[in-house]
């Protein structure tokens, strides 16, 4: 996504994060799990100097991969 407001980044990263969610945890996210997932794509976003959408899904995607669900 490029040159978007923040509800649409968040709202394309939430897409995200629940497909990959469910395949890797083969079952959908619960919602506290989504919300947290979605927290530390916030943080990751606002780490990155130029606040671009794929640092953002770099700590959540790293947080499903290292999950032992």
């Amino acid at each position: 996504p490029k040159d978007e407001d923040a509800a649409s980044l968040r709202a394309c990263a939430e897409t995200i994060l629940r497909r990959i969610g469910r395949l890797l945890y083969r079952r959908p996210l619960r919602p506290e799990e989504l919300t947290s997932l979605l927290s530390l794509f916030e943080q990751g976003q606002s780490e990155d100097e130029l606040g671009r959408f794929d640092a953002g899904l770099r700590l959540p995607l790293e947080a499903l991969l290292l999950s032992p669900h």
